[in-house]
């Protein structure tokens, strides 16, 4: 039974990830919202009952032999193979929907998925994804029972369980579990998601400035709870540095003591448990190496989580925006360079100086001024008629004053894509065992 099942579970991965089925692939990958996966999800359960609503309709009016059955027939169990491949390619890439943040419906369309198969090798891949979905409360027990209480019909040629008296669906399920010899399948799981739901922790060196820690500590959180579906906090230690003698030291060109308050930073955070780092600005990178090089904790590169972003969308020209230090020096562009991304900066130096001041001067502050505005897009657009096909706020002020609106290439907000780095990281142990 389980070569049978690895046999097929294995064809359906590789019809996943091969190149004649990137439609579908390329499908799943675009569902980049919970209202598109919902609405994913809610066809798939829509398509399945039709088509059952289409074969009962037949039968009735036409008889079950009648041909009109049989080409429904024939219908459905095509569609219940395309319809198995979707879900199995959607599970692998997010994994079981949530009930609090796709909904009922889009949550039911796995169960009813592998509930139609009468494959048994299906029906015990459904098995594991559809008990982790009621352990975690997205599929009541009573489904999960009635699920059961066919594969116990189908293994056991027909016959059904006897009940003697009233009884629990607590009980219903314990006897399905052991008739169909799941307990140590079902012990797999407990202690896989008993490991699974440990979140990793990271530490945030904050404070360059405060404003920008709090967006970072805003967007971590915001995701983890749209995650859980649920107020869910992420496990952050922060710890937050002083700007005010940062900004004296950059002043001074007296880099080196601002590594040494990083690695000070670093390894109280280390010390209290974060098992990844993050700085919460683009410039602080500058002095990476220096605190990585005191430090055994990993650092998350905010270059390496932007270059991940700008091939996703294919492109291969870019123009960054940030303070002097990032335009001027090679700390953030060269490591984005690395991955065959040409990445330009402004060349004038009248310009560097003018970007940098509104940054320093306006931005830090919260003034969003028109005229400044105006200017930044003017830069951008500049850019563009050299052949740009995006650009990169390299610096978290940026963004509250240029929207993706404003302009006919995609933005790269560095600070945004930094923290999404993060969130991979808190969450990865959990989506690991999905």
């Amino acid at each position: 039974m389980f070569i049978r099942y690895l046999f097929i579970l294995s064809i359906l991965l590789i019809s996943c990830e091969n190149n004649s089925k990137s439609g579908l692939e390329a499908e799943i990958d675009a569902l980049n919202s919970i209202e598109k996966q919902a609405e994913f999800l809610i066809k798939i359960q829509s398509l399945d009952q039709e088509i059952r609503n289409e074969l009962n309709e037949n039968e009735v009016k036409f008889g079950a032999q009648s041909q009109q059955a049989k080409e429904s027939l024939k219908k459905m169990s095509i569609l219940d193979e395309e319809n198995l491949e979707k879900i199995e390619c959607y599970i692998k890439t997010y994994g079981h929907p949530s009930i609090k943040l796709h909904g009922r419906e889009a949550v039911f369309a796995p169960y009813l998925v592998y509930h139609h198969h009468s494959s048994l090798e299906i029906r015990e891949t459904g098995f594991k994804h559809l008990y982790k979905a009621q352990k975690k409360g997205d599929l009541n027990a009573d489904n999960l029972a009635f699920y059961l209480n066919r594969t116990y019909y189908i293994v056991y040629n027909g016959k059904r369980i006897n009940w003697e008296g009233p009884y629990t669906v607590e009980e219903e399920l314990d006897t399905l579990y052991k008739s169909l010899n799941l307990m140590p399948i079902i012990e797999e799981i407990n202690e896989s998601m008993n490991e699974g739901n440990k979140m990793n922790s990271l530490g945030l060196l904050g404070g360059t400035s405060w404003h920008s820690t709090i967006d970072y500590y805003k967007a971590i959180n915001q995701q983890v709870n749209d995650f859980h579906g649920d107020n869910t906090n992420s496990p952050l230690l922060i710890y937050t540095l002083n700007q005010s003698k940062i900004h004296k030291h950059q002043v001074d060109n007296e880099w080196d003591k601002i590594a040494e308050m990083f690695i000070e930073g670093a390894g109280k955070l280390e010390a209290a448990g974060a098992e990844k780092l993050m700085f919460c600005a683009n410039t602080p990178h500058k002095i990476f190496n220096k605190v990585q090089e005191k430090i055994k904790t990993p650092i998350i590169h905010i270059a390496d989580a932007t270059a991940n972003e700008i091939k996703k969308k294919g492109i291969n020209k870019v123009l960054f925006l940030g303070t002097k230090y990032t335009m001027t020096e090679p700390f953030v562009m060269e490591r984005i360079a690395a991955n065959n991304i040409e990445v330009l900066a402004p060349e004038k130096l009248e310009v560097v100086e003018e970007l940098h001041r509104i940054i320093i001067e306006e931005l830090t502050y919260s003034n969003i001024l028109d005229e400044s505005k105006a200017y930044v897009l003017e830069v951008i657009e500049a850019y563009r008629k050299k052949g740009v096909e995006g650009v990169i706020l390299g610096c978290t002020e940026f963004p509250l004053m240029i929207f993706p609106e404003d302009l006919e290439i995609p933005i790269f907000n560095t600070t945004e894509i930094h923290a999404n780095a993060g969130v991979e990281f808190i969450l990865e142990n959990i989506r690991n065992h999905e």
